[in-house]
């Protein structure tokens, strides 16, 4: 990510917000959150594994594998 200059860029927060622990949308794909996450395979070792979530109804809109 940071070869290819693909980094979010950093803000300092100047004050700290409340956050209830929802984000909800009036209908899907408005918003999307992804993340990924190292895992381990015996037939390839270490990869990665990256989802996309719709916030609207948590329904997973894909799952891309990825290598180191």
């Amino acid at each position: 990510m940071r070869v290819n200059n693909l980094l979010s860029p950093r803000r300092p927060r100047k004050t700290a917000r409340s956050h209830e622990g929802e984000i909800i949308t009036m209908a899907p794909d408005l918003m999307w959150g992804a993340d990924g996450s190292k895992v381990f395979t015996v037939k390839e070792g270490w990869s990665w594994v990256f989802a996309a979530v719709d916030h609207f109804n948590a329904e997973c809109g894909g799952m891309v594998p990825g290598w180191p």
